[in-house]
């Protein structure tokens, strides 16, 4: 039973989540394939790899992996029974080692270890036994690698290894990949030229193990036994002036040229001559004069094409600097409209046009908002239509489209005139490559998955309430909890849910019904609460309940106004008094799409702020568009069962959103059950 894992060597992003189950042992087993940027990359013959996890209880599991006969870029780890022994979160990255102690480690991934019920299994512990191993089979191979080695080889796997860095921007990332440049850059500028014929022989190489070498004879149409020569001879040399055999005589060459060949000694031989500067008829015999190749002109090793690498390393690594500084970069005419843009997927070119602000189209409605195509990378060809956005004037944009692709964006079209539309294309948005990160949707996962047990505070939409017709032209309805996007999300990941909601319910209700404050209390304390009322006060209560911030009263909470402010308020309040420690986060509604409705999502968001806590804009999410089948296809204004597990899998997305992009607010968090 394999598992396979999309693992980068490119540091940053959100995590790769692995779910398995406790006391997993070597029957399920967890295939890497290995990837840097947007390109495969494969384990260097030689090397090791192994997987370091970090258990949830701090205990450490080094676990030994396989690189795959047939493609280096798969690498197969096995289960053990200590890698899986504590439930939970785990954190690991697969380490590739390689001689001269060099090693990379991939980006982090989530090891999801979900709880037996009957927990019988081995005690959790540490099980570093294949540490000693590897140190002991590094000694036994070290004289053999490093005799094998060659300095461009090395520098070449310096930059496959040790300079594959991230390029998300972070200073650590920058400053070593600027060392690795370094270093490579000092490998190159180490082949210098030397000798006393520098004004006749330059850009000199020489390729394999080092020695001096002496270029002499130099004539220019010189006459010898009748004969007229141009050229120049290659000794071996000890010394300026202790000479050994001539290796190579270039009789009847060119005035100036370049000379490349494979010599008798085995070495491969380059460089630039210009015999100009002799008169013609004379050659220039004396020691001093003539050329000393020595051994900073010598590459250590036997062609070429390897020095090659060591200039594509120099190149790759320069480029990756050059990405840093560079990274999600905006192009295109219409940046003031849209900012902080990312794309997760293969990278491509898309455009985004027809930009309008309140704009009556030919069917007689008014729409704001925009359309995403596809593109090439001028931006002047729009082919495959992927989205048309019909929206408020400024919002944050993000979904997987039909290219497969995760879309994130910000944008703001305040800044065109009400009733117009920008069609040029000239006036597009141009999201270049520089704005894509290579990371599939499927790798961002970063969040709920660490949530063991958590509660959903809330209404109908929080309950599962599903209308049924009943043959007579009505409906009956009632809370099927098991439908509930918290119980969906509770079995996708392996959790425990509690449902603090009922229909009907609204933020002064929920204070006094069973369902709400009163099981609240009589639960056992959660770490994460997620809360979504406010669909009902915005339709039952309207906007005279909305109050203002000065409602809540934080110290004292029953000092807080009958009010949406206060009595949400007043809810937060009471978590905190259960749980101290708890995380929570609000959630906006999705209900009506007016401006009553957007003036509650604001007050949503400002409760936040006071708390200290998260709330999320489900509007972030394009499954609750207005125009999305979240909207459509509800019955009597409420989500069907299939609904409500699209609901699940929206804020699964947002809440994984949700603690990337707060990850400070989320790092003391521990679960409460254990």
């Amino acid at each position: 039973m394999e598992h396979l894992i999309n693992l980068n060597f490119a540091p940053g992003g959100l995590p790769a989540t692995v779910h398995v189950s406790q006391y997993d042992d070597t029957i399920r087993q967890l295939r890497f394939q290995l990837w840097f940027g947007r390109s495969k990359v494969e384990v260097p013959s030689g090397a090791s790899v192994r997987v370091d996890i970090k258990k949830p209880d701090g205990h450490i599991v080094l676990v030994t992996g396989t690189v795959d006969s047939s493609d280096r870029s798969i690498v197969t780890v096995p289960t053990t029974k200590q890698m899986t022994a504590a439930p939970g979160g785990a954190r690991g990255t697969l380490v590739v080692s390689s001689t001269g102690d060099k090693r990379i480690s991939s980006a982090i991934f989530i090891l999801q270890v979900h709880r037996d019920p009957v927990e019988d299994g081995d005690a959790s512990d540490s099980d570093l036994s294949m540490l000693q191993d590897a140190i002991d089979q590094t000694a036994a191979n070290a004289t053999a690698a490093q005799a094998a080695a060659t300095a461009a080889q090395q520098a070449a796997s310096s930059f496959t290894t040790d300079t594959t860095l991230s390029v998300s921007g972070k200073a650590a990332d920058a400053a070593e990949t600027g060392r690795q440049f370094g270093l490579i850059k000092a490998d190159l500028g180490s082949f210098k030229e030397t000798g006393g014929a520098d004004k006749y022989i330059s850009n000199v190489r020489v390729y394999g193990s080092p020695a001096s070498i002496g270029i002499s004879n130099i004539r220019n149409n010189y006459g010898s036994s009748g004969s007229e020569q141009t050229g120049f001879a290659i000794f071996t040399t000890t010394s300026d002036t202790v000479w050994g055999s001539a290796i190579k005589n270039v009789t009847n060459a060119a005035v100036s040229g370049h000379f490349k060949e494979t010599l008798s000694d085995g070495r491969t031989y380059e460089f630039d001559y210009d015999l100009s500067g002799l008169a013609s008829g004379t050659r220039d015999t004396a020691r001093d004069a003539a050329h000393i190749i020595k051994s900073t002109c010598f590459y250590n090793v036997s062609t070429p094409e390897e020095v090659d690498e060591v200039r594509t390393g120099l190149s790759e690594v320069t480029d990756t600097i050059q990405d840093m500084q560079s990274d999600f970069v905006e192009l295109g005419g219409a940046s003031p409209y849209f900012s902080n843009i990312k794309v997760h997927g293969p990278v491509g070119y898309t455009i985004i046009t027809n930009l309008r602000n309140n704009f009556v189209a030919s069917g007689g409605s008014v729409q704001s908002g925009f359309v995403i195509y596809s593109s090439d990378e001028t931006g002047t060809d729009s082919a495959t239509q992927l989205k048309a956005i019909n929206s408020s004037l400024s919002g944050h944009f993000y979904q997987k489209l039909s290219d497969g692709r995760t879309y994130e964006f910000d944008y703001d079209l305040s800044g065109i005139p009400a009733g117009t539309r920008i069609t040029d294309k000239g006036l597009a948005y141009l999201i270049s490559e520089k704005c894509f990160d290579s990371m599939a949707d499927n790798n961002l996962h970063l969040g709920i998955g660490a949530f063991d047990a958590f509660g959903v505070i809330g209404d109908s939409y929080a309950s599962g309430e599903v209308y049924v017709p009943n043959g007579s032209g009505g409906y009956s309805t009632r809370d099927y909890y098991a439908v509930s996007w918290g119980q969906i999300i509770a079995r996708k990941i392996g959790a425990t849910c509690i449902n603090f909601s009922k229909g009907g319910l609204t933020t002064r209700s929920w204070l006094t019904d069973p369902m709400g404050l009163a099981l609240l209390q009589s639960s056992d304390a959660l770490s994460l609460y997620l809360c979504a009322l406010g669909a009902n006060d915005i339709s039952k209560l309207g906007v005279n309940y909305l109050g203002t911030s000065a409602d809540i009263h934080v110290d004292n909470p029953s000092l807080n106004a009958d009010t949406f402010y206060g009595n949400y308020g007043k809810i937060i309040s009471a978590i905190l008094t259960k749980s101290p420690n708890a995380k929570i986060i609000l959630f906006t509604v999705a209900y009506t799409y007016n401006s009553v409705e957007a003036q509650f999502n604001t007050a949503i968001r400002s409760i936040a702020s006071i708390f200290g806590i998260k709330a999320i804009l489900v509007s972030a999410d394009l499954y609750y568009a207005a125009d999305s089948v979240y909207n459509t296809a509800r019955v009597q204004n409420h989500p069907t069962a299939a609904l409500y597990a699209g609901m699940a899998e929206a804020n699964i997305r947002l809440i994984d959103r949700c603690v990337y992009d707060n990850l400070d607010y989320f790092a003391d968090y521990v679960p409460i059950t254990q």
